[in-house]
């Protein structure tokens, strides 16, 4: 046994018996939880109170309203009896003072021992307004008037919120202690300012005292920067940029952290990484008591430090925090790089001793040459293993290893990791993988009673409690940080082996929590954006949203993803809500990612959910994609062409029919960008990307509908269930047979669908109607969101299409051209014939073994004919089937296609020169346009283009070619 193992189990010793040595007998449990609520401006009418049960397991919350007042302080009071009630039991309550549309009094959530009643069953506790304490009597209770908030809203104004109006004589600021010259004082009802004849120098310390005429001294307070986060001289004085967290090595441990604001910091370390209320898998009880604490320093720019010896892999740690007359407790840290349960302590890693055999560092498949090349397939990793058909080893259903896990099988398909590698994808893009805290409580993972139903144990993941750390509940001991490290490398190294690349879907654009944060406890107001009333800005939809374009928020993006990049070996990001980050934040991103590999994807959202207060010309959207080179965007312009749009289930698309989308298809096929052949006007946001990696095509995703179910919703009533299938397999094609960077929701080339579950009448997720179909699923159950592997088997005929779309694309060059360029010089949507409905692009390139490629696809509501130039074709893709091998060939003038088929025909290169001088075109008998017959191999045309002339190829066979009707210059 090591020392350090044996100093840990022997503290763990210690610790039990002086816990046990305190443990006393509780005479009852409570009965009746009493809350008073204080306000020094006396205008309760429009608050309440939100309780929920926090301990020993966490539940839905109620708004309860005020039912009394204190008889001796006037605060509203609720006396609530919890028999009966959601909080019966509670051993802790959670409480929120909050107004109807969520405007909270006190931004951090607040929690309420439960556990020392009084003689009559009563716990009473006292909350006063912009205060976080918690008082537990009326002695306790400091009712005396304050300041509520004081902070420099530039380096000559300070703002502050008092208790009370006050007057100039009142109030005195001081710098290092020592009085400096103000001016300019002004109070309006409780609100006040005062301008200093000098501007601030940040490197002192400034703080606010003030009389409030009663009978204490005067009352001193610091004062806060966030009305200058923004600010050069913000930056200038507390800007970092070196390393920050839990900095390891054998001999000792850094721990760095930033919190300009704070007036001190203590490091707690612990020798578990959950409570003393809680037990391990392995019956460990956990522990509320540090083995040791330790007062940090400053050491400039508002970084604080301190050194601990001895080899500390395995420990946990937290940081208590002083900001002002706030003291936070157990703070984790932003910059932990793994976690206890519930990510409630950060853990010290050596992360060396938890590789792999075999693990190498900037290790990444060689399966692409330019990012565009790359298939992704957007996957969840408990969904290929939480279904009775999955068939792999049971402990290892909804974790990482299962994920990983090699050689299952189902009715004689593959199922699971091989599936991956049987379908050819390059990329597999994993649904957030970060630490997500409670969205699921990793203490229950192995409850049977914890699955089956709505806010149990799945999750999407997109509310991140910690960026650097993996989630505890894929793990097969979510208490141990180190397994999730160890697992999660197992998992991407089996990828690796296997040829294909992992790509995280990372949501750094909000977290979980507001204003009970890490972000905001360390640092407050720093970190999110906020309105001009003190609240958060939501332009995430779910409570908050991170400042990227602070010098400090945009470090920790930047450092989080060369971590993963550098220690996990990830391959691309795939941005949440990315329109809530800046342009220069997403460059940096770009430019240090790219340093380490120039394959890596990095591509968005480029959409937010909500108004936010970010201006329109730094958002990474659309609009402002020609400033950031080497990042894509979805392209939803051709999602909603190829199948209806997102918000209306009803909607058609081309596949089902629609015909005015044939713009939006060739948008998609040429990847986003500017193209001769393409109207502009036609289209939504226009040509969009200046590269064709940029456009990151799709039809479907995690969000909304899959497109089983898009398509059940939108077609016409009584249409086959094989039109449907056809629709589904002709989808994905126009994505794979395009240019850009293609993109698959996992499970479309299995038919998937999201059944909408219902329990006891109540839908167990966001559903349509008629609950069919499970639409929002991020929180639904497994039967909701698993992959059933009789789809495969049932649907293998849409499994083999898909697979061999895939493999046309990753062998065949002219599908995946790297430049613009190239597209608009070889890529022609004008030599056949299209009509609405129907949509063909010709390649002529010299360069690649298939000298000359035809693509049509014909939509549903009719047959139609491709023009075949009269020439002679191998023919790779029809309706039915597709891969590399020829299946056909075919020849004449014309070619039936049926409704919903996709062809891909090609010639071999013959060496021909090219290009050949264009024949004179014969006259047209009938004064209308143009035809050509001509003799001889090889013929050509010019196509007018305003003020461009391109010459297409066609090669006759036979010695005759029909030429389409154009009409020419001057005929």
């Amino acid at each position: 046994m090591s020392i350090k193992k044996f100093f840990l189990g022997f503290m763990f010793l210690v610790v039990s018996v002086l816990m046990l040595s305190g443990v006393s007998v509780r005479a009852q449990s409570a009965t009746t939880l009493i809350v008073n609520y204080h306000r020094f401006d006396g205008a309760y009418g429009p608050w309440s109170l939100w309780l929920w049960q926090d301990r020993p397991i966490q539940g839905g919350g109620q708004n309860i309203a005020f039912n009394g007042f204190h008889q001796d302080t006037g605060s509203r009071q609720l006396v609530y009896d919890l028999a009966g009630t959601h909080l019966e039991d509670a051993t802790r309550v959670g409480v929120i003072v909050r107004q109807g549309d969520w405007t909270k009094d006190v931004a951090q959530d607040l929690f309420i021992d439960m556990g020392n009643p009084d003689e009559n069953g009563v716990v009473e506790v006292f909350l006063v307004s912009q205060d976080p304490t918690v008082y537990y009597g009326l002695d306790e209770v400091d009712l005396s008037h304050r300041l509520m908030r004081v902070d420099f809203m530039n380096t000559n104004v300070i703002e502050f919120e008092s208790s009370k109006t006050l007057r100039a004589e009142q109030v005195t600021v001081r710098a290092n202690g020592e009085p400096v010259d103000t001016t300019q004082f002004n109070m309006v009802g409780m609100r006040g300012s005062v301008r200093l004849v000098q501007q601030a120098d940040l490197t002192k310390s400034y703080t606010i005292e003030v009389d409030f005429e009663d009978a204490r001294d005067p009352q001193t307070y610091d004062i806060g920067f966030s009305g200058i986060y923004d600010s050069d001289a913000f930056n200038d004085a507390f800007a970092y940029d070196g390393e920050l967290g839990a900095l390891y090595t054998p001999e000792r441990t850094t721990f760095k952290i930033w919190a300009p604001v704070s007036t001190a910091l203590t490091l707690n370390l612990y020798t578990h990484g959950h409570r003393g209320d809680e037990t391990d898998f392995d019956g460990q009880v956990g522990t509320d008591t540090p083995y040791l604490t330790q007062e940090m320093t400053q050491v400039g720019r508002g970084v604080w430090q301190t050194v601990v010896e001895g080899d500390l892999h395995g420990v946990y740690y937290t940081f208590d925090v002083q900001n002002g007359r706030f003291n936070h407790r157990d703070v984790v840290d932003p910059y932990t790089r793994s976690t206890g349960i519930n990510g409630e302590r950060g853990m010290v890693v050596d992360f060396n001793r938890l590789n792999p055999d075999g693990w190498v560092y900037g290790d990444f498949p060689d399966n692409i040459t330019h990012r565009n090349e790359a298939v992704i397939y957007e996957a969840h990793i408990r969904d290929y293993t939480s279904h009775a058909t999955w068939n792999g080893t049971e402990a290892w259903r909804g974790k990482y290893l299962g994920f990983q896990e090699t050689g299952t099988r189902y009715l004689g398909v593959k199922t699971g990791f091989d599936h991956f590698v049987d379908l050819g994808v390059t990329h597999v893009q994993l649904l957030p993988v970060h630490d997500i805290g409670m969205a699921i409580d990793e203490r229950r993972i192995n409850d049977p009673d914890y699955r089956d139903r709505m806010d149990t144990v799945f999750n999407w993941g997109y509310m991140t409690l910690h960026f650097n750390t993996l989630e505890g509940s894929y793990a097969t001991d979510p208490f141990d940080g180190s397994v999730r490290i160890e697992e999660f490398k197992q998992l991407v190294q089996t990828f690796h082996d296997h040829d294909i690349r992992i790509v995280l879907d990372v949501v750094y654009n909000h977290t979980a929590t507001s204003g009970d944060s890490n972000f905001e406890k360390l640092v407050p107001g720093y970190y999110f954006r906020f309105n001009s009333d003190g609240s958060f800005s939501n332009g995430s939809g779910t409570g908050n949203e991170t400042a990227s374009e602070r010098a400090m928020m945009r470090k920790l993006m930047v450092d989080s993803l060369v971590f993963w990049t550098e220690e996990y070996n990830i391959s691309g990001y795939r941005f949440d809500l990315m329109r809530l980050h800046d342009v220069e934040t997403m460059n940096q991103i770009q430019q240090a990612l790219h340093a380490i590999d120039e394959t890596i994807l990095i591509f968005g959202e480029p959409w937010d959910a909500g108004g936010s207060n970010l201006a329109a010309a730094e958002a990474a959207d659309n609009f402002n994609l020609h400033r950031m080179p080497g990042i894509g965007v979805f392209n939803d312009d051709t999602r909603d062409g190829v199948r209806g749009g997102v918000f209306d289930a009803s909607s058609r698309g081309f596949v089902q029919g629609q015909g005015n989308m044939n713009e939006r298809i060739k948008l998609g096929l040429v990847g986003g960008i500017a193209h001769q052949h393409l109207s502009l006007a036609a289209l939504p946001k226009g040509a969009w990307a200046q590269q064709p990696y940029q456009a990151v095509n799709y039809v479907s995703a995690h969000d909304n509908n899959t497109l089983h179910d898009k398509l059940m919703l939108s077609v016409q009533a009584g249409t086959p269930f094989e039109a449907v299938k056809h629709m589904q397999k002709q989808a994905n094609a126009i994505v794979l047979l395009g240019q850009g960077t293609a993109f698959i929701h996992g499970g479309a080339e299995m038919m998937r669908t999201k059944p909408c579950v219902v329990i006891s009448g109540v839908p167990q997720g966001e559903c349509d109607s008629q609950r069919r179909f499970d639409h929002n699923s991020y929180r639904s159950p497994d039967a909701s969101n698993q992959i059933d592997w009789n789809w495969k088997v049932d649907h293998y005929d849409v499994f083999s299409y898909y697979q061999g779309l895939i493999q046309i694309r990753r062998n065949i060059d002219v599908f995946t051209y790297p430049t613009a360029d190239l597209i608009r010089e070889r890529l022609d949507f004008n030599v056949t014939a299209d009509t609405a409905g129907l949509v063909s692009f010709f390649i002529y390139d010299p360069d690649s073994a298939w000298e000359y490629t035809l693509v049509a696809f014909n939509n549903a509501t009719a047959t139609r004919y491709l023009n075949l130039l009269n020439m002679e074709w191998n023919m790779i893709v029809n309706r039915d089937t597709a891969g590399v091998e020829t299946i056909d060939v075919v020849s004449g003038n014309t070619l039936e296609l049926r409704p919903n088929e996709t062809v891909v025909l090609y010639r071999l290169a013959r060496g021909a020169e090219w290009p050949p001088p264009a024949p004179e075109p014969t006259p047209d008998p009938d004064g209308g346009g143009c035809f050509g017959f001509f003799s001889g191999e090889i013929t050509g045309w010019h196509i007018g283009l305003a003020s461009l002339s391109v010459i297409i190829p066609a090669l006759a066979v036979g010695g005759v070619m029909l030429l389409k009707s154009r009409r020419f210059p001057g005929a």
